[in-house]
């Protein structure tokens, strides 16, 4: 008797969770390292134009600089954010998936 409906084993199981999760680690690891390294480069270029700025005063740039950093500040923390909710999202799915098979 040819047996094609086979019940998948916890090995099964735990194989799959695992190539699914490096899988997404790894899909995780290169959007989460490709977003910091725009933002650095968006908020460095910002930076470079305000310091050869020849229409503002010291006083300006400076605090032109301050608000730059505070808003690269504030990408970071909204990017770590996402991120932390991305992985729960998909933690929680990837459960309810493996629970299912």
């Amino acid at each position: 008797m040819n047996n094609n409906n086979s019940i998948p084993t916890t090995t099964d199981n735990d194989n799959l969770k695992s190539t699914i999760l490096a899988e997404a680690q790894h899909l995780f690891s290169d959007i989460a390292l490709s977003t910091e390294k725009e933002s650095k480069e968006k908020y460095a270029a910002k930076a470079k134009l305000i310091e050869g700025a020849t229409d503002m005063s010291t006083q300006e740039k400076l605090k032109a600089l301050d608000k730059n950093n505070e808003r690269r500040n504030q990408e970071k923390l909204q990017n770590a954010i996402l991120a932390v909710v991305f992985l729960a999202v998909f933690g929680i799915w990837s459960e309810c998936y493996l629970q299912r098979r």
